[in-house]
């Protein structure tokens, strides 16, 4: 009974393997790998007809993604924990730190770029959520589109109803994850010593159909096992070779843990689309002209020539070079052949379809960072061509954080169930120096939501910051607005912003208000002539000539003057 609940599941397995490997066989996987060799710029293959010709491969593809991705996950996100409930406050600080460590830790940072290169390229990008025992954390590892086989019928992660991740590792890997019994190992290792024993037959062959060449022969040592690793929200099965269940038991996520990324999303499907396809087109199209203006500058210096038969020219003299000399018998045994250069609405054609690139991606010279001949070289002009492209970059920096937003919620669910129960963390504090703290399994429990700081994924424009600090220093001190501006703090900002470790050494210290200034601020007029009248003569006619000095240098030069003691003592105000 149980071989045959075996032997359904395994069915039900491969079922649905098959379902997603038919529709992705369908189109998908032939756009993948046309978009990868358009990203790495990879050039035709040719014929021996037509080696001759240039087959350059223009990298604007690569220009676009590289130009997109630095501007998503140029920093590390600001991951905080926001409590669902007001009793769970306080304890929103440790879930914050916790995962602050584990992304620095984990170096999730790398796999963050990994999922948003493959969004960009393929349309989707995949995560998968994973517990690191020997580090105690959770963490998420990027899954390359190749070997994920989600639900085809879902239109989002929460629709799934399956998750397929194929993968190939040895023997002694899938043993070391700890995650088999003996019954199983032994099953892996027959797999494993089956696979051995087919190569070295398939070598054997090779080797005698290539009459004992061992130069031909090539032996294939690849011994690793294919695993098909089915989830559900409820159960996770894994199927090694295709034929043997090696792993059956309760999902301990409790959901299907993949997340995906998607660049451009498609109404009521899971795919997503990526920057390259709707430019492939426009990319092979600039590749085709750019060598066929690349051909017929060569044809122009190497130029063709039509010789005598009988002429007796050698063949190899005819090469162009500085000072080359072709000896012949007549004028007429060689004649160069003249190749009319290629119009210059080529060139022309070879900028729109640059042009036609950028406005499909919105990626402009602006953002890649070079220059341009453009009328719209003007400040005015480059801030409203980059805000119509950020408009654009908003959209996906929101599909990031949302991605970001679902991992760590899934994340959190392991670091609730499986951190030990207490764990030193090291955190940032002040002045960027390392804090280390205690924090307990009790003290991360409670309702949360795991939420990243918007646009704290994107590099840091110091350029921008810092003009902007100058701006704010030069508004506060106008009259109206410096009594309420702490001027000194302000300063001291500026200066960190250009990279002035210490600013206090740097900025003068407020200097104290003497005896006489605080007198004159904090008593009336009445109350300092009583004062006065009780010191001793020459000390209070000091006092009087102080005051008068700081009255002259409070008031406008044009109305200053000297100030002087009202009759009977009183000081003039």
């Amino acid at each position: 009974m149980a071989r045959l609940q075996n032997q359904k599941l395994l069915q039900t397995v491969l079922a649905d393997y098959q379902a997603s490997k038919r529709w992705r066989q369908g189109g998908w996987d032939q756009k993948a790998e046309e978009f990868y060799s358009l990203y790495r710029s990879q050039q035709e293959e040719r014929g021996e007809s037509t080696r001759h010709l240039s087959n350059l491969n223009i990298p604007y593809t690569f220009q676009v993604i590289e130009t997109v991705v630095p501007r998503l996950v140029g920093a590390r996100p600001e991951i905080k924990a926001q409590p669902r409930e007001e009793s769970d406050a306080e304890k929103a600080q440790y879930v914050g730190e916790m995962f602050s460590y584990a992304w620095e830790l984990e170096r999730l940072n790398d796999e963050l770029e990994k999922v948003v290169r493959d969004a960009l390229m393929y349309g989707t990008g995949f995560a998968r959520c994973s517990w690191d025992k020997e580090l105690g954390l959770p963490t998420f590892i990027s899954v390359d589109p190749a070997d994920a086989y989600p639900d085809i019928t879902a239109t989002c992660d929460r629709d799934l109803q399956y998750f397929i991740h194929e993968y190939d590792m040895t023997a002694d890997d899938l043993i070391s994850t700890g995650k088999y019994d003996d019954v199983v190992i032994k099953k892996l290792k027959a797999i494993e010593s089956k696979k051995i024993n087919e190569r070295l037959v398939n070598s054997q062959r090779a080797m005698s159909a290539s009459l004992a060449n061992t130069d031909t022969a090539v032996t294939d040592t690849n011994t690793k096992i294919n695993i098909k690793e089915w989830w559900t929200k409820d159960r996770v099965v894994a199927v090694a070779e295709g034929e043997k269940i090696i792993r059956d038991e309760e999902n301990p996520w409790g959901f299907i843990p993949f997340v995906s990324m998607r660049d451009y999303l498609v109404p009521h499907e899971y795919y997503g689309i990526g920057e390259v396809e709707h430019i492939r087109s426009l990319q092979h199209e600039a590749n085709s002209l750019r060598n066929q203006i690349m051909d017929n500058l060569k044809s122009i210096v190497h130029r063709m020539w039509k010789r005598r038969r009988a002429g007796g020219v050698n063949k190899n003299t005819l090469v162009t070079k500085a000072g080359g000399v072709i000896d012949v018998n007549d004028i007429n045994d060689i004649v160069p052949l003249d190749t009319q250069a290629i119009p210059s609405q080529a060139f022309e054609m070879d900028q729109i379809i640059k042009n036609n690139i950028q406005a499909t991606t919105s990626v402009t010279d602006f953002q890649i960072g070079t220059s341009t001949d453009s009328l719209n070289d003007t400040a005015t002009g480059v801030t409203l061509i980059q805000e119509a492209g950020n408009q654009r970059f908003r959209m996906k920096i929101r599909h990031l954080e949302d991605f970001i937003n679902d991992i760590g919620n899934k994340m959190l669910y392991g670091l609730q169930k499986w951190m030990p129960a207490k764990k030193v963390v090291r955190i940032i504090g002040q002045d960027a120096a390392p804090v280390f703290k205690t924090i307990s399994r009790a003290d991360i429990q409670g309702r949360f939501d795991i939420v990243i700081e918007a646009g704290s994924t994107q590099p840091v424009d110091r350029i921008t910051e810092r003009r902007n600090l100058v701006d704010i220093l030069n508004l506060s001190q106008t009259p109206v607005i410096e009594p309420y501006v702490n001027i000194p703090e302000l300063y001291k900002r500026v200066l960190i912003k250009y990279n002035i470790k210490d600013p206090e050494n740097i900025l003068k210290q407020p200097q104290e208000a003497s005896g006489v200034e605080q007198m004159m601020t904090q008593m009336s007029p009445e109350e300092i002539d009583a004062q006065l009248a009780q010191m001793d003569p020459k000390e209070a006619q000091m006092i009087r000539d102080e005051m008068g000095r700081l009255l002259q240098d409070q008031q406008p030069e044009s109305m200053s003057q000297p100030a002087q003691a009202a009759p009977g003592g009183q000081v003039a105000r």
